[in-house]
């Protein structure tokens, strides 16, 4: 307000040549307090002052009568503009019609309207667009605002998208915030991610909602890790949904049980030659042939590298069976071999469990019965425990 207040009134700067420029400066500002500011020794004898424009008389008279040597240095303000420009009326209508004529013909932004934000709060965007070289009170051009936009995305890469479209001298902003990482095609929850089981925190891998577990913490089986809010601007809370990983320690177990004694099944002879079957439609289901006969064979169906052995469903058109005869015979297995067999099965099972975690550690535990050999283990492991509620 000051500083529209020396605009109107008007303001002019001094230089003042005195022996003694400090004590005839301080003289000046006791003589006319208010009126003399910004003052500044500039020299061994000189010194600068301003005063408003109605008080030049006054402070003429007041250096002249002290014996100081003065030169106005600028004038500034509405009053010195005026009083210069009415002694040329012609300039002044001139100058008052172009400057309507601007502003009613040029294109400046007098409003910016903000749509789209989730968590990012406008005035971040309209400070962004500012830094753009587009904001309220400055000329704009209109084949320039997709330039604009680009800028923007450069400068705030929180979004992906920004588009602006003008009404008269009102600006509508609608902007899309940029996804923080892709989530790899996880599931979206409403309620937030638990734990699948007791752990502890590595790291969480947050892609929407916010992580209330941090690396070290130790949470329980069914404890909330990832909520489906998230926290924008000025503490509001935004709903996002839930979605990411949160890798932890966790102990798994495995045990299995080999025999002894067991059954091996080898092949005696082709029983009959092959059958293709042609269809139309879209599916053929094929029985096991051990459910209707007596005898001892298997149906294999071939699609490709594809072998099954079950009651199957294939969604082809052509499909070849073939029935083979086989022999089985009891045999017992030796320790070694029955514990090589437990060692194969147990590490199936840990290829086909944890194949998504990583294996920190693992312990073996091996007991013997009169009936085969019982194989535990116990691993350590890297894996995501976030699941749905």
């Amino acid at each position: 307000m000051h500083s529209l207040i020396k605009y109107i009134i008007g303001t002019v700067r001094y230089k003042v040549i005195s022996h003694n420029p400090s004590r005839a400066s301080g003289m000046l500002m006791s003589e006319f307090q208010g009126n003399a500011f910004d003052v500044k020794v500039t020299g061994n004898d000189t010194f600068e002052f301003t005063s408003y424009s109605v008080m030049s008389k006054r402070i003429i008279n007041y250096l002249s009568e002290h014996g100081y040597e003065y030169s106005v240095l600028e004038k500034n303000g509405l009053y010195t503009f005026v009083k210069y420009k009415i002694k040329h009326p012609g300039l002044v209508l001139g100058l008052f019609i172009a400057i309507i004529s601007f502003v009613l013909q040029s294109r400046i932004v007098w409003d910016i309207t903000v749509t789209g934000n989730r968590t990012a709060s406008e005035e971040e965007i309209i400070s962004t667009l500012e830094e753009a070289g587009f904001a309220m009170g400055k000329r704009y051009e209109k084949e320039k605002l997709s330039e604009i936009c680009n800028r923007f995305i450069i400068l705030n890469d929180r979004f992906s998208r920004i588009s602006i479209n003008m009404s008269g001298k009102c600006a509508f902003v609608e902007v899309a915030e940029r996804r923080k990482k892709s989530d790899g095609g996880l599931p979206m929850s409403e309620n937030g991610l638990v734990a699948e089981k007791d752990c502890i925190i590595e790291r969480p891998e947050v892609f929407s909602g916010t992580a209330i577990v941090g690396a070290g913490e130790t949470v329980e089986k069914g404890s909330l890790l990832i909520i489906p809010v998230e926290k924008g601007t000025a503490d509001i809370e935004y709903f996002t949904g839930a979605s990411g990983r949160v890798y932890a320690k966790v102990y798994e177990s495995f045990a299995v049980f080999v025999p002894y004694n067991q059954t091996s099944s080898y092949l005696s002879e082709k029983v009959g030659g092959s059958v293709t079957y042609s269809f139309l439609g879209h599916s053929l289901k094929l029985e096991n042939p051990l459910k209707k006969s007596d005898k001892s064979g298997l149906c294999t169906v071939k699609q490709g590298k594809l072998s099954l052995s079950e009651s199957i469903t294939l969604p082809i058109r052509y499909k070849e069976k073939s029935l083979y005869n086989y022999k089985t015979e009891a045999i017992r297995l030796s320790s070694a071999e029955t514990e090589n067999q437990a060692y194969e099965i147990i590490y199936q099972k840990l290829a086909e469990s944890l194949s998504d975690a990583e294996i920190l550690s693992s312990s073996f535990e091996k007991e013997e019965t009169d009936d085969g050999i019982i194989l535990k283990c116990t691993v350590e492991c890297l894996r995501n425990v976030a699941v749905l509620p």
